[in-house]
Parts: C-alpha cells; structure tokens; sequence
C-alpha cells in the first residue's frame, strides 16, 4: 500500500495542550500541524499560542481555523431530547429556547428556506423538514430526534444561506493573521469558489506573505463544487459541519 505521504496529522491546540511540555509530547506522538480555532480563542490567546508553538519547535506548522458562517440555535434553559414526529420551531427573535422553539444566530433563516429543506442541529444529530415559515418563525417537524442544547451549530444542506465568507469576525482574525503569519488558514464551510478567491485577495493585499489557503469541506454544496474549490485551494480538510 502506498504511503499517503499528503496527510497530515492536525492536532487543535486549547488550555489542555498549549504548554510547552504537552505541545513537545504531540510532536513527539507525530502531530504535523497545530490548529488555533478561532471559533473559541481571542487574538491574545492565539498569538501566544502561535509563539509557543514555535518557540518549541519551528518545523511544526501553525493553522488558524476561520469562524466562517457558523450558524448556531441561542441559549437553552437545559439540554432537551427532540422527539421524532413532533413540531419545532426556530425563530429570529431573542429568547431561551426550550423543547418547543429555539432562537437562531442567522436572522436571514426564515428567507433562506422553503417547506421541505431540511435543517441539521448538533453535528447532524438532529434533522428538521421544514414545514412552513411563519414571519419570524421557521416551523419544522423532527424527523430524527435526538439532544440539543445551547449553541448547539446548525446546517442547512444543499442550501445556499444568505451569508457567506468572509464574514466580520473572519475579516478580523484575518488581520490577526497578518500580524502573526501562520503557515496556513482554514476556510471554514466553503462553498464554491468563489468564497475561497475572495479570502484569497484579501490575503494576496494585506498579508501573511506566505501562507497556505486550507478549504473544509463540510457541505453538500462543497462537494458538487470540489473540483473548482480544489483548483484554488492548496489543500482541503474534510470536516463534519
């Protein structure tokens, strides 16, 4: 069998791994490339990060994960369990959500859709045919019930959302990313093309100088789209959405 020397082994960096001593023993393990997740760090943490890292050793490369247009369901009294067959609705409005309705972070949602989207909560744990839209709401039946919980992500297969890359808080990072130059960027829930040249002119204008562009791969639209996303892309990552 021929060794598959292209893949590499991406370790996310968080509080458990970012000392010296632990990030030694990952490299030692094989760790290939170390992934800041800026879905979870501020510019501080990352930075410090990417300087330990290095500090430990500077063959190792450093990637920072983009936030991209990461939908998530609001805040939750508790943690619920979604039973199939029942009405759920996800609304626009601000409110802690419970086992019935829950409040969703892309405010666009209700235009997005139409009856007979489906809507995937919680990695896809979760799935929802929508029913109907009613202003402010879109209301839905669980076809495969399972646990949410607050921020829990959402996806919307095969349907292109309103918001696209790069968003405010990719825009932002992005400049962090010109100060402290990574050896690659990941593009997180890349759509077609298109949403990869526009991180790429950003990055071709203001820097880092030389870095690597890493298109994830987690939507259905993606895969129709993988052979134009792979001719401007340096590499991909398959991830779960």
């Amino acid at each position: 069998m021929t060794e598959m020397t292209r893949s590499k082994i991406v370790c996310t960096i968080g509080p458990a791994s970012r000392s010296e001593e632990v990030l030694a023993k990952m490299i030692d393990a094989g760790m290939d490339v170390a992934r800041i997740n800026m879905s979870h760090e501020d510019h501080k943490t990352a930075k410090e990060t990417l300087e330990t890292i290095r500090s430990v050793d500077e063959t190792i490369a450093v990637l920072i994960d983009l936030q991209g247009p990461k939908i998530r369901i609001g805040e939750m009294r508790e943690p619920v369990e979604l039973e199939t067959g029942d009405e759920f609705r996800i609304s626009i409005e601000d409110f802690v959500g419970d086992e019935h309705r829950v409040s969703v972070s892309h405010k666009e949602l209700p235009d997005d859709v139409n009856p007979g989207d489906f809507i995937a909560i919680n990695d896809g744990i979760v799935r929802l045919m929508v029913k109907s839209i009613e202003e402010s709401e879109v209301v839905t039946e669980i076809v495969q019930g399972g646990p949410i919980s607050s921020r829990k992500g959402v996806n919307v297969p095969g349907i292109r959302l309103s918001c696209h890359l790069p968003t405010e808080k990719d825009l932002d990072d992005l400049d962090l990313a010109a100060e402290i130059e990574p050896d690659l960027i990941a593009l997180s829930f890349v759509l077609d093309a298109d949403d990869v040249k526009r991180v790429d002119d950003i990055v071709r204008e203001n820097g880092p100088t030389k870095v690597d562009l890493i298109s994830k791969i987690e939507h259905k639209l993606a895969i129709e789209n993988y052979d134009e996303i792979l001719r401007e892309s340096h590499g991909v990552m398959i991830a779960r959405g």
